[in-house]
């Protein structure tokens, strides 16, 4: 039986970019950056994340892993409003 997976799981680079951009689900962004199998849809994907409480958890849960995922967690949200 075939079952068909998100767009943003593809191991095709063009496909999984394309799939992010689309996306406007907070929640569907915060899977997929800790899923995503294609290191440039995560980052894509944590950059559209605009949920504070989302982007914390994050933060924590990835606090000790290696330097590319704590880059990609610190990189600021070009999207979120300032809070002024």
């Amino acid at each position: 039986m075939w079952f068909f997976k998100p767009a943003w799981q593809s191991k095709n680079r063009d496909t999984a970019l394309k799939a992010v951009a689309r996306e406007t689900d907070q929640l569907i962004l915060a899977e997929i950056y800790k899923q995503a199998p294609i290191l440039a849809a995560r980052k894509a994907a944590i950059q559209r994340l605009t949920d504070q409480k989302a982007l914390t958890e994050l933060a924590k849960r990835y606090a000790n892993d290696g330097p590319a995922q704590q880059e990609i967690i610190k990189q600021p949200n070009v999207h979120s409003k300032p809070a002024y």
